[in-house]
């Protein structure tokens, strides 16, 4: 006898789905079929792949509510932050910049941007002589770290709803745009390779505070 495996479609952009392979790795050595799209699947196509659970990552493209539906809400973001802070574009170059804590969220996803409720949420301890790109590296372990754990303890076989828990941060959180993060970029001067406490003089020194 066959037994059905569980499905994931994991959505990314086309330049990060080397990226998400340690996820699709971890579902498929705990029995699961898993895809990366970079395209935003319909609520046909969602049910045409027999499709148990969606995971976006890396990705900008914004399910709707049909589609959320259709999985019954197991629909889940891994962010970079401590949602409700820095919702939206570059989350740990905010953090660095605003000087709030770093760390990782995982939400159900809703249609609002970054504000479904989280599932599971991480701080992490940075150290500021790092690099933006060796602070990304870290925040980067600590996603796959979260997903491999609730994975191996199969808490998705669980309703989406016992999964909520409190968040760690009250409040209404912030927001940064595409292009307020494009700017801030523009000021530091070893790109990605700045050193934290450096890329917040340098953004300050132009901005202010």
């Amino acid at each position: 006898m066959t037994t059905h495996r569980r499905y994931c479609l994991i959505m990314t952009n086309q330049e990060a789905r080397t990226k998400v392979q340690p996820l699709v790795d971890v579902l498929i050595q705990a029995g699961w079929s898993a895809d990366v799209i970079s395209h935003l699947p319909s609520a046909q196509e969602i049910r045409d792949r027999r499709t148990f659970m969606i995971v976006s990552h890396h990705n900008g493209l914004l399910l709707q509510q049909e589609q959320i539906d259709t999985l019954e809400g197991r629909v889940f973001n891994l962010h970079p932050s401590v949602l409700p802070l820095n919702r939206g574009s570059s989350p740990i170059m905010w953090a660095t910049l605003s000087s709030t804590v770093y760390g990782v969220t995982l939400h159900q996803v809703n249609i609002a941007i970054d504000k479904g409720r989280p599932v599971l949420q991480r701080t992490l301890e940075i150290d500021e002589d790092l690099t933006l790109a060796q602070i990304y590296r870290c925040h980067e372990l600590l996603w796959y770290e979260m997903f491999t754990d609730l994975t191996k303890r199969d808490v998705w076989s669980e309703s989406p709803d016992e999964l909520v828990v409190e968040p760690l941060v009250l409040g209404r959180g912030t927001y940064n745009s595409r292009h307020a993060s494009n700017l801030a970029f523009t000021t530091f001067q070893s790109g990605w390779n700045t050193v934290a406490r450096n890329a917040r003089e340098q953004y300050h020194s132009r901005f202010g505070l």
